[in-house]
């Protein structure tokens, strides 16, 4: 009896010393976030681990603090808006959307679930903000700026290839923010003296045919759009240009580890590390119009050397001094 009665008061006594522990916890309510990729649960496997430890690193313990609802489009806008849709649906406290498709979707379903964006192409352009200062409504996250970032990367697949007149463009038309970014690599290929060649596909069957084609076309090289399909369907890619011999400057995710010849793009782990932060700032009290939209600050510029001498071309030493990563 003395000891049951020792326990209770210890407890009570805890509890005076320290309310943020025993009765917070008591009260404390497992908040959920959406989380809407658009690759697959293989092509985004290290961008939920990077979102996941964003969200540790922040002190939550998935299961007890916090649960994520997560999603993968495959590479299809459309399902990326169906899935937002049912996603919202289950009024998640947060909700996370990559690319342009998702975060329109998202934002014409609500005005009052928040809404954070991850790796979206340009969202001022695309009027899915006011400004990065000031987005309004109840959006906010970070942008990877592609329409930049994208006549960068022909850039450097010209400086590496100096012949170059003419490059093979594979365009997914049916994303939001491909005319924007297309507008700038043309006029960022007249400077250099390219002609473009324009390959659009927005479905896999249509890719695979356009894939197909390339046998006889032989485009000089090939530059690949940052889109969820060809980052979805980035190693059918990769395997075709390298069966024809045609060299590829990618900006999707592992684009040259997989074989390609460069890659260039935003740092996308760090992208969704720092979307966490976003997620963490609201479930503190933010409001989304009060977190200015923040830009890709790192790039990264990865090389292959051994798809370089199997296709008989060898970097200058600017480049490799330039390289992130240099994969022998």
């Amino acid at each position: 009896m003395k000891d049951s009665r020792r326990k209770l008061v210890f407890c009570f006594a805890a509890s005076i010393a320290a309310p943020g522990s025993i009765l917070a916890q008591a009260g404390a309510r497992l908040r959920r976030v959406a989380i809407v990729f658009n690759g697959s649960s293989d092509s985004d496997r290290n961008h939920l681990e990077a979102f996941s430890q964003g969200l540790r690193q922040h002190g939550y313990r998935e299961g007890d603090e916090v649960k994520l609802e997560v999603s993968y489009a495959d590479g299809r806008a459309e399902r990326a808006t169906a899935l937002t849709h049912e996603a919202l649906a289950r009024s998640p406290d947060v909700i996370v959307v990559e690319g342009s498709a998702a975060s329109w979707a998202a934002k014409k379903a609500t005005s009052t679930i928040p809404i954070v964006m991850a790796r979206v192409g340009d969202p001022v352009e695309l009027g899915l903000v006011e400004s990065l200062a000031r987005p309004g409504g109840n959006i906010t996250g970070n942008s990877m700026m592609a329409s930049a970032f994208v006549p960068k990367a022909l850039e450097l697949l010209h400086e590496s290839l100096p012949e170059l007149r003419s490059v093979g463009v594979l365009v997914d038309p049916s994303m939001p923010m491909t005319s924007l970014i297309w507008t700038s690599l043309a006029s960022r290929a007249k400077q250099l003296g390219i002609a473009l060649q324009r390959y659009d596909t927005d479905v896999p069957e249509e890719l695979d045919r356009v894939l197909g084609g390339f046998a006889q076309r032989r485009p000089r090289a090939v530059l690949v759009f940052p889109t969820p399909l060809f980052t979805a369907q980035r190693k059918k890619i990769i395997d075709s240009l390298t069966r024809n011999r045609i060299p590829a400057m990618l900006t999707v995710a592992d684009g040259a580890d997989l074989g390609g010849l460069m890659s260039y793009l935003a740092h996308s782990v760090e992208m969704w590390r720092n979307a966490a932060s976003f997620v963490h700032r609201i479930l503190k009290g933010a409001k989304p119009n009060e977190l200015p939209v923040e830009q890709a600050t790192r790039f990264e510029l990865v090389v292959n050397l051994k798809t370089a001498k199997a296709l008989g071309i060898k970097f200058p030493r600017s480049i490799l001094m330039r390289a992130d990563r240099v994969i022998e």
